[in-house]
């Protein structure tokens, strides 16, 4: 587990997270608080010197006596904290200022102060004691609050011997008062750096004391979780965790370790359970190993059921021209004298008896293979031997039914890996459903062919086929559309047991009224051919 992906790492974050937002929102509210607070103070401040300048001139300007009005301002200038006074006429001159290099100097009507009573800019406020007040950047980079107040006309002013002014002049001139907030800046400032230093160093506190907090009582308990669920994982049910706390988290142990027991006893149970099942599941396997051998059986004995009317009709024919010949032999050997052509005549009919009486033994050997219980042994096998064995035992019907049996030789002989019996037995069984699909008669395809790893078997008929719903149940045991009595639908179902047991596959394809072709694929033996011997063994 990272460190970054931890629980503890997340607490402590957001931990930390949290407590420096609020810590630098409230800095930063307390900072705008303290800010306001001293421009405050410095306008009203501002606005008294301004009041107080005002008070001071007005003497000195009512009889104008300019040397008075220099004093005072003067004066009033290396006041801490004044900046400039000036005073402007109504025309925007500059008649007294404590900067004597901007003595009449006019100043633009679009500015400065002029523009509270010409223009509409709203860079100015207007304070409660009815003056104008604004911030700006001085030139030596310092915030500096002017207060702008409008000398009136008043009644002294107009009734005044020595002025000039009448009755109807509104605003006589304006005295312009700017204060230097430096000090007051370089007190925020002061107070801002003590207040992130304080923030800092409390964000780092709370951090350290969280850290360890969470690291005590969060991390090292969850990673003892983590180290017990591991181990648990890890097929140690005998772990337990320590409880050595009375709260959540010990509650939590204590349920580990209840789970950790529990799981335990469910375990040593499953195993005996599994003990116990392994025998049932080994003695029920044969069980079912001797139930499929005795289906094999009757499925194997009601084939053969089968193929014994056809082999007693097979084995009725030439039995019966056994017995004639052997009669007209006999009876010709009675005659008092046996003629030449009649002996020669009796070669022929005793050699048809030799070739007759071969063939019965042929069919009753090739009867007796197939119905002969042997042991499952697979070696390389011929198709082609076993498609000939299994159309001599069932040639009777074939003949009978006047079905065209073809069968198409292989280039070279396709040997496969199988126990020759068994795929006999799904031959026998295919050839049957064939013959019993062309009660009218058609025509019965064999074909074996070579590929890279596989033997291929086709059997093909003209038969009434099979419907598309059927075609994917045939396989399924029971399963059997002939009518009750006539089959218990094993038939198929052992075939495919069969090829799947030698690891082959086997594939049916049919449409109704235009046959059914199967494919049966084995696995391919060694490219070693039968000698004629070995055939005349089999």
């Amino acid at each position: 587990m990272t460190v970054s992906l931890s629980l503890s790492f997340k607490i402590i974050i957001i931990l930390v997270v949290s407590l420096t937002v609020v810590l630098i929102g409230s800095t930063y509210l307390n900072i705008q608080t303290q800010r306001w607070h001293l421009t405050q103070a410095v306008q009203i401040s501002a606005e008294r010197a301004s009041d107080f300048a005002k008070k001071a001139l007005r003497h000195g300007m009512e009889v104008n006596n300019r040397p008075d009005i220099w004093r005072t301002i003067t004066d009033l200038g290396v006041e801490p904290g004044i900046e400039r006074i000036r005073i402007y006429d109504k025309k925007g001159v500059i008649r007294y200022s404590t900067v004597a290099a901007e003595v009449g100097r006019t100043v633009n009507i679009n500015t400065d102060a002029c523009i509270m009573c010409h223009g509409s800019s709203t860079e100015f406020i207007r304070t409660r004691s009815n003056q104008f007040m604004r911030l700006y950047e001085g030139p030596h980079g310092h915030r500096i609050l002017g207060f702008i107040n409008p000398i009136r006309n008043e009644q002294s002013c107009w009734n005044a011997d020595c002025h000039a002014h009448t009755v109807d002049q509104t605003v006589l001139g304006v005295l312009d008062v700017q204060m230097s907030l430096q000090d007051v800046d370089d007190h925020i400032t002061s107070n801002i750096n003590q207040l992130v230093l304080t923030t800092m160093l409390s964000i780092f506190a709370v951090a350290l004391v969280s850290g360890l907090f969470v690291y005590a009582g969060v991390h090292k308990p969850v990673k003892r979780f983590i180290a017990g669920t591991k181990q648990i994982a890890a097929g140690n049910l005998q772990h337990r965790i320590a409880v050595d706390r009375h709260d959540e988290l010990g509650d939590l142990a204590a349920s580990f370790n209840h789970m950790a027991s529990d799981l335990d006893t469910a375990q040593h149970e499953l195993i005996e359970w599994s003990n116990t099942l392994e025998r049932k599941v080994k003695q029920k396997t044969r069980e079912l190993q001797t139930a499929q051998e005795q289906v094999l059986h009757m499925e194997k004995m009601a084939s053969l059921g089968k193929l014994s009317s056809m082999i007693a009709h097979e084995l009725n024919n030439p039995l019966s021209g056994i017995l004639t010949l052997a009669k007209l032999v006999k009876k010709r050997l009675g005659a008092p004298e046996i003629l030449p052509e009649k002996l020669e005549q009796m070669n022929r009919d005793l050699s048809i008896i030799s070739d007759e009486a071969k063939r019965c033994g042929e069919i009753v050997k090739n009867l007796l293979f197939f119905a002969r219980a042997h042991p499952s042994a697979r070696a390389s096998c011929d198709l082609q031997i076993i498609i000939d064995r299994s159309l001599r035992l069932i040639q009777h019907q074939i003949d009978m039914q006047q079905i065209v049996a073809q069968v198409v030789p292989p280039e070279t002989p396709v040997l496969v890996d199988c126990d020759e019996s068994q795929i006999q037995q799904v031959l026998i069984a295919i050839l049957i459903n064939a013959l019993e699909a062309m009660p009218d008669g058609g025509t019965l395809t064999l074909a074996t062919r070579n590929h890279e790893s596989t033997g291929e078997l086709t059997i093909s008929d003209t038969g009434v086929g099979i419907p598309s719903a059927e075609l994917s149940k045939i396989f399924e045991p029971f399963y059997t559309t002939k009518e009750s009595g006539y089959g218990m639908g094993l038939g198929l179902s052992i075939v495919y047991g069969i090829i799947k047991q030698h690891n082959g596959d086997i594939s049916v394809t049919s449409e109704p009224r235009h046959g059914t072709v199967i494919t049966i694929l084995l696995p391919s033996a060694s490219r070693t051919f039968p000698t004629p011997s070995d055939e005349a063994k089999a």
